[in-house]
């Protein structure tokens, strides 16, 4: 454990340094764990000259909004608020293999957008070492546009953000992982703000039951849910299984599978179809 305290450590001192390059910068913050860790960070050392944009739009939980207010108040830092609709992007709203880069290449323009109008010298945002390892096409567009991933750069992966957020006491450091909403469709599917919405009305739903870890895929008529086994007892009793059903019925789909494989990252990813 010191061992791993210690390297943890380094890797902050050198996250600290690369961060005191910059005068001002801007974080794209979702309110997750992993850009939570570096407003964190970014606050302490940038100080004054730190300010974080949150998007918001059908293809987030209306929570991740709420929760970057909460962090850029606990921190005192200037949050900028702004609607993004990516199913304005024809890519987006099909849903192709292009999705991801054609949504994150708009956000990052807006981005810098708001970067030049506060008078900012860097964009960047909390993608971290293990993204180089998955399907994140968007990583291209961040490349492209000059964003930095201050947390990626010196080698943190997502064990050592939670590990180390654990140790600097930040609330959600055990928060589960939240991706686009998109990402519960099959690729080549046509998305609406409504289908949208839907995913989010089932998903927030089981989260304020209790349960953390929540994915419902969408097949049409037919959505499969992707929980943790350990939280398997817990659906399964009457009452909430019982509402959920209700719940699933009422906004129009005719079955709820439950996959037996349990809670899979990226399953509607083209490598798994």
């Amino acid at each position: 454990m010191r061992g791993q305290t210690s390297e943890l450590n380094a890797r902050l001192a050198q996250l600290q340094n690369l961060l005191s390059t910059w005068r001002r910068g801007l974080l794209l913050f979702s309110g997750g764990i992993d850009s939570g860790l570096l407003f964190h960070v970014a606050s302490n050392t940038l100080g004054a000259g730190l300010a974080a944009l949150t998007l918001y739009g059908p293809h987030n939980l209306p929570r991740e909004r709420r929760a970057a207010r909460q962090w850029a108040q606990t921190l005192g830092v200037t949050l900028f608020e702004h609607e993004f609709n990516p199913l304005e992007l024809p890519d987006f709203r099909d849903n192709t293999p292009r999705r991801c880069y054609a949504c994150k290449g708009a956000m990052y323009r807006l981005g810098q957008q708001v970067l030049s109008e506060w008078g900012g010298e860097v964009l960047f945002d909390g993608a971290n070492r293990d993204d180089l390892d998955d399907y994140r096409p968007g990583q291209q567009a961040a490349r492209e546009l000059g964003v930095r991933s201050p947390l990626q750069e010196v080698g943190f992966t997502k064990a050592e953000i939670r590990a180390l957020s654990r140790e600097l006491s930040l609330s959600g450091w055990d928060k589960p992982a939240q991706s686009c909403l998109a990402t519960r469709f099959p690729p080549n599917t046509r998305l609406t703000r409504t289908d949208l919405e839907k995913v989010a009305t089932v998903e927030e739903f089981l989260q304020n039951q209790g349960l953390a870890l929540v994915r419902l895929r969408v097949h049409g008529p037919l959505v499969r849910l992707e929980i943790s086994p350990d939280e398997w007892p817990r659906l399964l009793a009457v009452e909430l299984r019982t509402s959920l059903t209700e719940l699933i019925q009422r906004l129009g789909w005719l079955y709820l599978t439950l996959d037996l494989k349990g809670y899979q990252t990226g399953s509607m990813n083209p490598e798994h179809e």
